[in-house]
């Protein structure tokens, strides 16, 4: 049984590695949030974050700091070795992957915008 766990999460791990290898920027955005972030995974640099604080008031943001291990066209980050700094302390995560959130205003003006094209 056991060897067959090893055999299962190696294949799984090859999988991911597989992925992130493959699609890990390459799909081009024209923002320049992308060309950044492409130009920090190529370095290998650290890459700080601010995000938008769950808690409290609208203008808290908490900072989040990682190596970039995959990113693609639409801001989804996914970081190793994070360290996420808020009000409540500093704590160290193995992994954390920020999503860019589409609001409702937002998919409703890119309709729009497809419909006039």
């Amino acid at each position: 049984i056991l060897r067959e766990l090893n055999v299962r999460k190696r294949l799984a791990e090859y999988k991911v590695d597989h992925f992130v290898r493959k699609y890990t920027g390459k799909i081009k955005g024209s923002n320049i949030m992308h060309r950044q972030m492409a130009q920090l995974y190529e370095e290998k640099s650290a890459i700080e974050i601010f995000v938008k604080s769950e808690k409290g008031d609208r203008n808290n943001f908490d900072r989040i700091v990682g190596h970039i291990v995959f990113f693609d066209y639409r801001a989804n980050v996914l970081l190793e070795n994070a360290v996420l700094v808020a009000a409540s302390g500093e704590r160290r995560l193995p992994w954390m992957f920020i999503q860019l959130k589409r609001t409702h205003e937002n998919a409703k003006t890119r309709k729009r915008e497809k419909a006039k094209a």
